[in-house]
């Protein structure tokens, strides 16, 4: 490390073990939180890294901090629908920008194809994880990552 901070998550089906490698691994520039939730945070540790790729993408096409916050918020409820179907809990999936926005490197391009095969297989639409496969493939534009998520409603 380069003394950048940075976050990772320890899941256990033991509190006591979770909690138990946190503080053996703590150390000022790298946070470690506890969970019990782990289905939620093995996917949220495996997929929010190819929208990690997207947000780059959003952050170099010099887009304002709104359309990069739009991107996170998507994203991150993509992540937490793609969970729920798989058997993890909403709770599980970090909604934080700066979780989403660590480095990212090769196999999380690997990653985005393995969630779009997902997605399909649960019989999710997701849009942003689609779109960023898509452009890591070059076959889509920002612009269209941005603008063309459907028309829907939250509930």
């Amino acid at each position: 490390m380069n003394n950048a901070p940075s976050a990772v998550v320890v899941a256990s089906k033991i509190t006591y073990h979770a909690v138990y490698v946190q503080r053996c691994l703590f150390i000022v520039d790298f946070r470690i939180y506890s969970s019990l939730l782990i289905v939620g945070v093995q996917l949220d540790g495996a997929l929010k890294n190819p929208l990690a790729i997207g947000a780059d993408m959003v952050e170099g096409a010099g887009y304002c901090n709104k359309m990069l916050a739009a991107f996170v918020t998507r994203s991150s409820l993509e992540l937490q629908k793609l969970c729920l179907t798989m058997g993890g809990q909403s709770n599980a999936i970090s909604q934080k920008a700066e979780d989403l926005l660590n480095e990212t490197n090769v196999e999380d391009v690997l990653t985005a194809k393995v969630a779009v095969y997902f997605a399909k297989k649960c019989g999710l639409d997701l849009p942003i994880f689609r779109t960023v496969n898509a452009m890591i493939k070059g076959h889509e534009q920002v612009q269209v990552l941005l603008m063309n998520w459907p028309l829907q409603s939250e509930i």
